[in-house]
């Protein structure tokens, strides 16, 4: 005899030491009702959720049955630690076509409290070069969702090929379902290129 089932209560956010992005952003991710009945696996699926967002180097979703009501609703504690802000990224690299280059990178994992995300990529070497921007806006209509708007230049010179590329990139993706990611995107691209075969010995 297990007694009585318990319902979901209240579901609360508390980001700590600081907050990085609104309340009322992550609350959209909670897609039970409250009243319904308490299922572990919901908390679970929230807590995944979250962690895709990348916001956050530690989630802890607590529920609080000592402040159960009289109607056996239990409050839901969840209490976030942010990640770091910036992810910097350095290397070199050397090819046969491309030279010797290095490469540089940033990301913000939340530009302002919105939770809008931004990239930047910078890819230099002697015959290849190429500049990589993207922007992310939680879209979460659908569970995980995002509007996307990235640019990226392309300048590459060798014996073989000239070309230029620049190729801008708009998209909005949600997660339909557990096994189902739905994507619909716009690419605009302007290219030109010439080709220079190897002549004959």
């Amino acid at each position: 005899n297990s007694g009585d089932r318990y319902n979901m209560g209240p579901t609360t956010f508390e980001q700590t030491p600081e907050q990085v992005v609104n309340d009322s952003l992550l609350e959209r991710l909670v897609y039970w009702k409250e009243g319904s009945y308490y299922h572990q696996g919901r908390s679970d699926r929230l807590r995944s959720s979250l962690g895709r967002l990348d916001y956050f180097s530690n989630i802890n979703i607590e529920p609080e049955v000592d402040q159960a009501n009289e109607r056996r609703e239990v409050p839901i504690k969840v209490t976030l630690t942010p990640a770091k802000r910036s992810i910097y990224t350095a290397g070199v690299s050397y090819g046969t076509d491309s030279g010797a280059g290095i490469r540089l990178g940033v990301e913000r994992r939340y530009v302002n409290m919105r939770g809008h995300k931004a990239l930047a990529q910078v890819d230099y070497a002697q015959n290849r070069k190429t500049l990589t921007l993207q922007y992310r806006v939680p879209a979460f209509a659908w569970r995980d969702g995002w509007y996307t708007a990235s640019l990226q230049a392309a300048d590459e010179q060798t014996d073989y090929i000239d070309s230029r590329r620049v190729e801008f990139v708009a998209s909005r993706n949600g997660q339909y379902n557990e096994f189902l990611n739905l994507v619909a995107s716009l690419h605009v691209l302007r290219e030109r290129w010439a080709y220079a075969p190897e002549a004959d010995p």
